[in-house]
């Protein structure tokens, strides 16, 4: 992501966010107990944004 403002991050956590509810909501996943969620956003190399979802 080459714009890293805070308002590029912010947009970008929420639509991987989105994307991981959706992906947990398929039949595979949906029936793990206990599966762990994370969201990342990397600027380059670097980690600038982390959540547990």
């Amino acid at each position: 992501m080459a714009d890293a403002s805070p308002t590029r991050i912010e947009q970008v956590a929420r639509a991987g966010r989105e994307q991981v509810n959706w992906c947990v909501s398929s039949p595979e996943l949906s029936g793990i107990q206990n599966l762990k969620r994370w969201m990342q956003v990397f600027a380059g190399d670097r980690c600038v944004a982390m959540e547990e979802v």
